[in-house]
């Protein structure tokens, strides 16, 4: 049942996006008409390079030493076109599959994975920080909340993973659901990862930017609500667990967050079409990997 529902509800909830987009598509036209198709092409080009970014990420994760970034570029990369195939985690499966058939151990892979997605949460959670002023405009949260917010999200950032899950694993109810691992992580390159990951999510808020002002003359101070806004979304693509890869929940989320910019037909378009610029940006570099090692087995 639940498989189903992870096949359902994304599906649902981009038609219903799609239908939003359609019933106002004259308005739409409009705008595609007058673009300027530079930015969308600059768009694509910030996000092929935030793929290689968190594909980096995931190297520094691994044991250093065991495999070289030429080679976890394609790892990673092959297996994260798992990320949408509803009812497994069949990117997660994949990267350990392929790791370990370059010697690497899968404990190590294992580890690397939940330090990925540690990291993942945490950059994005410090980059929606940027909207919170924004949002306070429009939600009705206190002054006080969004210093809690603020101090609870930076508390984290400086913490080691280490001491965040040895707190977290003495929380009830959810503390004993946390795995034990052995985390062997320097702290100065802690800060870095941490730091790398943030950046990440503000080239995909960049990324959105883009999108958005070839269609109008958004002011680039946006470009850091724009990240904040789509990291907050994230977030919540993220932890839905009917969503996959965040699938539809991300998006919805997402243009529902705008709609102080836009009307909810513009904002449910330039959702789908910073989705569909994902799916571009992982499809190229792909193809790339794809046409790499098949040069390299030729010359073999």
């Amino acid at each position: 049942m639940k498989s189903y529902l992870k096949l359902f509800i994304p599906i649902l909830i981009l038609s219903f996006l799609v239908w939003t987009t359609l019933r106002s598509w004259s308005s739409i036209e409009g705008k595609l008409a007058s673009a300027n198709y530079l930015y969308l092409f600059l768009s694509l080009g910030v996000l092929v390079v935030a793929q290689v970014g968190a594909a980096y990420l995931w190297y520094r994760l691994l044991p250093k030493g065991k495999i070289s970034f030429r080679q976890s570029f394609p790892i990673f990369v092959i297996s994260n076109f798992g990320r949408f195939i509803p009812g497994i985690v069949l990117h997660y499966v994949a990267r350990v599959y392929l790791a370990k058939k370059k010697g690497i151990d899968v404990k190590d892979v294992a580890l690397s994975v939940v330090l990925e997605v540690y990291y993942s949460l945490l950059g994005s959670a410090v980059v929606s920080l940027l909207a919170i002023s924004y949002v306070n405009k429009y939600l009705p949260f206190s002054q006080f909340i969004s210093i809690i917010f603020i101090v609870v999200i930076l508390s984290v950032f400086f913490l080691s993973p280490v001491k965040v899950l040895s707190i977290a694993r003495k929380m009830p109810f959810v503390g004993n659901k946390i795995p034990t691992f052995e985390v062997h992580l320097p702290y100065k390159i802690h800060i870095v990862l941490a730091i790398w990951t943030a950046f990440l999510f503000l080239l995909n808020g960049a990324a959105f930017y883009l999108i958005s002002r070839a269609f109008d003359n958004i002011p680039i101070s946006n470009l850091y609500v724009f990240a904040g806004l789509f990291s907050a979304s994230w977030i919540v693509g993220f932890l839905t667990p009917v969503a996959p890869g965040g699938l539809g929940v991300t998006d919805l989320s997402f243009a529902y967050l705008l709609l102080p910019f836009y009307s909810f037909s513009e904002a449910s378009f330039l959702s789908l079409l910073f989705r569909f610029g994902f799916i571009m940006s992982e499809g190229i570099v792909f193809l790339l990997v794809s046409l790499f090692n098949g040069r390299e087995k030729m010359k073999t």
